[in-house]
């Protein structure tokens, strides 16, 4: 999907690459497998349109991370309601942990992310 987003085969807007993401990984509410499973797929969705975006423009990767608004893990640990410690989190099975931060997270990094990409093809060469 993110590669026929990338290419321009998919035609949906920005805000809407998101939520087909969700419907492609439904959430059973008493199966947290399937919600590790959505944090999973965000997870490598994300990765997949930061490789686009270096392989297909000439940003590198510290403006990728400024023109995207990308915003470090400790932001939304807090900013959905957790209290643990900001350094609670380091690895990726620490995200899995608190899949609600996490998913506010890579939500909003894949759609800074897909709007950058959408604005380098947009300029001409």
């Amino acid at each position: 999907m993110v590669d026929e987003f990338s290419s321009g085969t998919l035609k949906i807007s920005v805000e809407e690459f998101p939520f087909r993401l969700k419907k492609m990984l439904p959430i059973d509410k008493l199966d947290r497998n399937t919600i590790c499973r959505r944090v999973e797929g965000f997870f490598h969705a994300s990765n997949l349109l930061f490789d686009k975006l270096i392989a297909e423009s000439a940003i590198d990767r510290k403006e990728i991370v400024i023109r995207a608004k990308l915003k470090p893990m400790g932001y939304y640990h807090y900013f959905t309601g957790s209290r643990e410690p900001a350094d609670y989190m380091k690895t990726r099975d620490d995200l899995l942990n608190d899949p609600n931060a996490a998913l506010v997270k890579l939500s909003n990094d894949i759609v800074g992310m897909a709007r950058l990409l959408k604005e380098v093809k947009k300029k001409p060469a």
